[in-house]
C-alpha cells in the first residue's frame, strides 16, 4: 500500500501538478507585487516595504493572505448564502482546472485525456469564469454588486467571441487543437509572426477578460467599490482576488503555448530538455503576465460605453481580420 501511495506521489500527473501549483504561487506573488511596486513608482511613491523590506517588500501579499486567512468571513444578512459562500471556490476552481490542458514541456503536463482538443477546452472553462463572477454579484445582494455583475455580463458579450475567434485563427493555422501539436508547428515561425493581427487581437481580449487596465469597468474602485467583490471578507475576499490572476496565468501559458512556441527552442525527450522546456514555456508566460500588469500604469480607465464599442466594433473586426489571414494562410 506504501508503495502505491509513493509511486501515486511521484507519477508524472502529480509531479507535473505540483510543479505548476508552485510556478503559479511565485507568478502571481511576483506579478501582485510588481503591479504595486511599479504604479508607486510612476506615482512617485514607495509601495510595499515593510514587509520583507530587504527584498523590496515581495512578501507583502503573503502577510496579506495570512491576514485574510484569520479575518471573520461576514455574510449579509439579505443575501443568497448558498451562493454568497460557494462563488469564489468556484471561481477559483475554474480558472486552475484549465492548467491541466497547459503542456508546458513535450513530457510534462497534468493529463493527457482529451489532449486532442486541449486548447478548446481550456479556453472554454477559462471563459466560464465571468458567468460565475456575475453570479458572485448577484448573490451579494448589494447595489454596486450589482453593477459589477451587469458591466462584466456586457463586457463578456464584447470580448468572448473575438477572444474565441483569435484562438481558433490559429488552430486553422496549425490544423489542430492538440497544444503539443501546436508547438511542434512553430519550430520554423511562432504563431505571433504567422498570424500577428490574431495576436493582438488575443491579447486585447485576454486584457478584458482578466480586468486588465484600461478595462477595470466591472469592480473599477472609483466607481463600484470593489464591484461584485464589494460584500465579500476573509478567505472568500482573498478567493475572489485571486481568481483573475490565476485566470491570467492560464491565458498567458495558454498564449505562450499558441502563439510564442511555448518550450521551442527547446526539444527532446530527456527529463534535462523538459525541465529546461518547462522554465522556458513559463519565461514566455511570465513576460505575458508583466505585460498585463504594467497596464496599470500608464492607461486610463474607459468608459463602460467606450469599451463596448471598441469589443464590438474594433476588437471584433481586428479577429475577423485575423481570421481572414489564417484562412488565407492555409489556401495559399
Amino acid at each position: 500500500m506504501v508503495e502505491v501511495i509513493i509511486d501515486i506521489l511521484i507519477s508524472r500527473p502529480v509531479f507535473t501538478f505540483v510543479l505548476v501549483l508552485v510556478v503559479l504561487l511565485l507568478v502571481i506573488l511576483t506579478a501582485i507585487w510588481a503591479e504595486r511596486k511599479i504604479a508607486a513608482r510612476v506615482q512617485m511613491r514607495v509601495g510595499p516595504y515593510h514587509i520583507s523590506p530587504r527584498i523590496g517588500g515581495w512578501m507583502q501579499l503573503m502577510a496579506d493572505g495570512l491576514r485574510f486567512t484569520f479575518q471573520e468571513l461576514i455574510i449579509p444578512r439579505d443575501s443568497d448564502r448558498l451562493l454568497y459562500v460557494l462563488g469564489p471556490p468556484i471561481l477559483f476552481t475554474l480558472v486552475i482546472v484549465p492548467l491541466a490542458w497547459m503542456p508546458y514541456a513535450p513530457n510534462l503536463y497534468i493529463t493527457g485525456l482529451g489532449m486532442d482538443v486541449g486548447v478548446l477546452l481550456a479556453l472554454g472553462i477559462l471563459m466560464l469564469s465571468a458567468i460565475v463572477i456575475s453570479m458572485i454579484g448577484w448573490a451579494s445582494n448589494d447595489r454596486f454588486a450589482y453593477i459589477g455583475a451587469a458591466r462584466e455580463a456586457l463586457l463578456t458579450s464584447g470580448y468572448e467571441i473575438p477572444l474565441f475567434l483569435s484562438v481558433f485563427s490559429m488552430v486553422l493555422i496549425y490544423e489542430t487543437a492538440n497544444p503539443l501539436e501546436a508547438v511542434a508547428r512553430q519550430s520554423a515561425l511562432p504563431g505571433a509572426i504567422l498570424n500577428p493581427i490574431a495576436f493582438l487581437a488575443y491579447l486585447i481580449s485576454v486584457a478584458i477578460a482578466t480586468s486588465r487596465f484600461p478595462f477595470e469597468i466591472a469592480d473599477y474602485e472609483g466607481d463600484v467599490v470593489l464591484g461584485p467583490y464589494t460584500e465579500y471578507s476573509s478567505v472568500t475576499f482573498m478567493l475572489n482576488m485571486a481568481g483573475p490572476y490565476v485566470a491570467l496565468y492560464g491565458y498567458s501559458v495558454l498564449g505562450a503555448v499558441l502563439f510564442l512556441g511555448g518550450w521551442l527552442p527547446a526539444g527532446g525527450g530527456s527529463l534535462m530538455y523538459n525541465v529546461i522546456g518547462f522554465i522556458v514555456t513559463n519565461i514566455k508566460a511570465f513576460i505575458l503576465v508583466m505585460f498585463m500588469v504594467f497596464l496599470r500604469s500608464i492607461m486610463p480607465v474607459l468608459r463602460l460605453d467606450h469599451a463596448m464599442l471598441f469589443s464590438w466594433k474594433g476588437l471584433f473586426a481586428l479577429s475577423i481580420a485575423g481570421l481572414l489571414v489564417s484562412v488565407a494562410y492555409m489556401v495559399i
